[in-house]
């Protein structure tokens, strides 16, 4: 039952960056300046090197971290993409529905069909997705496949990074 809440909080979260980046993204910054000014404060975190016990990973572990980071950002240039085309109302939840889809086909297809639901499991995944999705779409609004496509990419592109990141 402690699922439920995490979920719920999650998708709390979801809903406040929905709303800032709704209200940021509002204004003239175009999807690839936004996209950078938002992921080049990261490289200042190679200044907190000296400070803490930083051990040089290996040839692996900086691939993944390579790859990781360069999902997460075209994921946010993406994720923006898709804000600037379509509402965020939609935007987002069609992300949020298609991400743990992605997440799951990964995971699934890195561990080599080694992951073990119950039926209540998938059937709480499922209701999960299923809402999330037809929270994004309205009646009478048809969605572009553009705004679809961007929705999709970035929902694939922050499930690797997560994938990945986890792996790491």
């Amino acid at each position: 039952m402690t699922w439920i809440i995490i979920a719920t909080f999650s998708y709390f979260l979801l809903a406040v960056t929905a709303l800032g980046d709704d209200y940021l993204l509002s204004g003239p910054p175009e999807p690839k300046s936004y996209t950078f000014f938002v992921n080049a404060p990261g490289i200042l975190l190679l200044l907190l090197i000296p400070f803490v016990g930083f051990v040089m990973p290996n040839q692996h572990q900086m691939l993944l971290a390579v790859l990781a980071g360069g999902a997460g950002i075209m994921a946010c240039f993406f994720l923006y993409s898709a804000l600037e085309q379509f509402e965020a109302s939609r935007a987002i939840p069609a992300i949020g529905g298609a991400l743990p889809l992605f997440t799951m086909g990964i995971v699934y297809a890195l561990s080599k069909g080694n992951i073990n639901f119950s039926s209540k499991d998938l059937i709480a995944f499922l209701l999960l997705v299923v809402g999330s999705i037809l929270i994004s779409i309205k009646r009478g609004k048809t969605i572009s496949f553009k705004s679809f496509v961007f929705s999709v990419l970035a929902a694939f592109l922050f499930s690797l990074n997560f994938v990945l990141i986890k792996s790491l």
